[in-house]
């Protein structure tokens, strides 16, 4: 299957209705577990918010339980994991569908348990704003706590812009292609963007929190900036001129790259083994060639550290002229 239909518009919708249930339900799932592990009682459970019996006295824990049991323990789990797979998707191997799935779910996962640090932190609202509530008699730990998640939110949140951009490249054969970057940013970030806010706006809205009257219209709406992580996504990679990874960064290349070498047979096998065996002749062009920012001759002629890119492998192996760094390098002899 080509990566146009793995990226299609229908795929997209699916996986990424599946990252929102795997993050904002299971979110609030975390709250619920976490007060039934600490032996309070759980009175009302929703895809939105979860209330709790209030069983025992807060003041009476330690700071970290109580900043776990009043409601800190979710958003702490949603970065964590968030962050788990961003080192997944780079290093390890796995088919289209599912890294389309698993990027999507990184996404919503930082943005949920980042964006839930920097609301706390500058507005102190949401499930941070309950756990500066357990603390009215220390109001100097709730400044260091608010100044704490602040920075760690905002580097965060900012940092996931990052990450959604870099993992783009897994799905766009061709990286000089404007209209391939805004079609891949259009469908992988953007459609988790509208979905996020669209979706949130709706259970917030049927919440029994708002129904209750603690959540206001304003109040979600704030809840909802959490998603801008996939907004500038989508402009890194579709609009804005981000420079795309460096090809050492990927332990497993995009898929188009991997294709080509395989197309090589074993001749490219061949001539891999014996330009290996003189790598002297040949460390610094490779160097070179690891320093350059990923293009579509690039990755044509990709190979591991320390294995030539030269002139005789892209021509040999690969089926059409070579305009990469390696122009102009003319492999030893005894490799031909």
């Amino acid at each position: 299957m080509s990566r146009k239909r793995d990226a299609s518009p229908i795929n997209c919708i699916a996986t990424g209705l599946l990252a929102y249930i795997l993050t904002v339900p299971v979110h609030e799932l975390f709250h619920m577990l976490t007060c039934l592990a600490y032996g309070d009682g759980i009175r009302c459970f929703s895809a939105s918010a979860v209330e709790s019996m209030n069983r025992f006295d807060y003041t009476a824990l330690p700071a970290f339980h109580r900043i776990m049991v009043a409601g800190g323990s979710a958003s702490i789990l949603n970065a964590v994991i968030g962050l788990i797979l961003a080192v997944v998707l780079l290093k390890a191997s796995m088919g289209p569908t599912v890294r389309l799935l698993l990027t999507q779910l990184m996404g919503a996962q930082l943005a949920q348990g980042f964006g839930y640090f920097m609301i706390g932190g500058f507005f102190a609202a949401g499930d941070w704003g309950q756990v500066f509530a357990r603390f009215p008699n220390d109001p100097g730990f709730v400044i260091a706590l608010r100044a704490i998640l602040s920075v760690v939110g905002s580097a965060g949140v900012v940092g996931s812009f990052f990450l959604l951009n870099h993992r783009s490249y897994f799905f766009i054969e061709n990286p000089s292609s404007r209209k391939e970057r805004m079609r891949i940013a259009l469908e992988l970030h953007l459609t988790m963007l509208i979905l996020g806010v669209v979706l949130g706006m709706i259970v917030s809205v049927l919440s029994p929190a708002r129904a209750s009257g603690e959540l206001s219209l304003g109040l979600a709406a704030l809840y909802n900036l959490m998603w801008i992580p996939f907004f500038w996504g989508f402009m890194f990679t579709g609009v804005m001129k981000v420079l795309p990874p460096k090809r050492r960064r990927f332990l497993y290349p995009p898929p188009r790259r991997a294709e080509l070498r395989a197309a090589g047979g074993g001749r490219g096998a061949g001539a891999d083994r014996r330009l290996r065996a003189r790598p002297g002749h040949l460390l610094p062009l490779a160097r070179r060639a690891a320093a350059d920012p990923l293009t579509t001759e690039g990755a044509a002629c990709w190979r591991p550290p320390l294995l030539h890119i030269g002139s005789i492998v892209c021509r040999r192996v690969i089926p059409y002229p070579c305009s990469c760094a390696c122009r102009g390098w003319t492999a030893p002899r005894s490799a031909g």
